[in-house]
């Protein structure tokens, strides 16, 4: 079901803190929806993905999480960012040192090739 229709029949029908059922539940979208309304959702599907797309689409991530996950991604962004410039790749658009000598050993066997 698309969201926004979601969104309105939730309103329409449901109060804050009611139980709302959806027996198809798909990708969880009714979930979501009642769960942003204040609702608690229950939802079943039969089919093991649907039911792995609602549980991700329906979780909730504490914010100390979050940051906590954002700060090791940029850990690790700052740490790529300097072995690419230590010499790990050839610079800006540049592939790294071991494929650029693959281009090169295939460029000389081409040239061989040729005369």
């Amino acid at each position: 079901m698309h969201p926004e229709i979601a969104r309105r029949v939730i309103s329409k029908y449901c109060s804050a803190g009611d139980v709302v059922f959806d027996p198809f539940m798909g990708s969880g979208g009714v979930l979501l929806e009642s769960i942003l309304h204040g609702n608690n959702a229950v939802g079943f599907d039969i089919n093991p993905l649907a039911v792995l797309i609602s549980r991700v689409k329906t979780r909730v991530i504490k914010n100390s999480k979050i940051s906590l996950i954002a700060k090791s991604l940029e850990t690790i962004l700052k740490s790529s960012n300097r072995a690419l410039k230590a010499g790990g790749g050839g610079g800006a658009g540049q592939p790294p040192d071991s494929t650029r000598r693959r281009q090169s050993d295939s460029d000389r066997i081409q040239r061989k090739r040729l005369v």
